[in-house]
Formats: structure tokens, C-alpha cells, sequence
């Protein structure tokens, strides 16, 4: 289980959004490649998140 949190502003012109996916930087659990598929042990498209901790925003204009 990994953990995520945002935070959206919005107002009548502009929406701001910023947030952590995976905020306590869980790594994947590691599997037998032979079993199901996988790079360097750890599952592919199962949900996992590769990149450990990521930072993100976004920014809307409305016109």
C-alpha cells in the first residue's frame, strides 16, 4: 500500500494543484521474473509505482 496527498486551490480565473505520490517512498516487493513480468525483480503493471517518490503540480487558466 503506498500513500499519496494533494492540495487544489482554485479560484475564478485559476485551479493550482500540488501533491506527493507515494510519500513514505515504499519500494515495490520483489518477485521471481520467472513467474510474472518484471525488470530487475519488481513487478511491471501492477499498480506499483517504479519511481518511488514524486513530487507534482499543475496549473489551469480559465479564459
Amino acid at each position: 500500500m503506498t500513500h499519496s496527498a494533494s492540495v487544489r486551490y482554485e479560484n475564478d480565473e485559476w485551479t493550482l494543484r500540488v501533491g506527493v505520490s507515494n510519500i513514505f517512498d515504499k519500494a515495490p516487493p520483489l518477485v521471481d521474473s520467472n513467474e510474472v513480468f518484471a525488470i530487475s525483480n519488481t513487478p511491471i503493471g501492477n499498480g506499483y509505482d517504479l519511481d518511488g517518490r514524486e513530487f507534482f503540480m499543475s496549473v489551469a487558466k480559465r479564459f
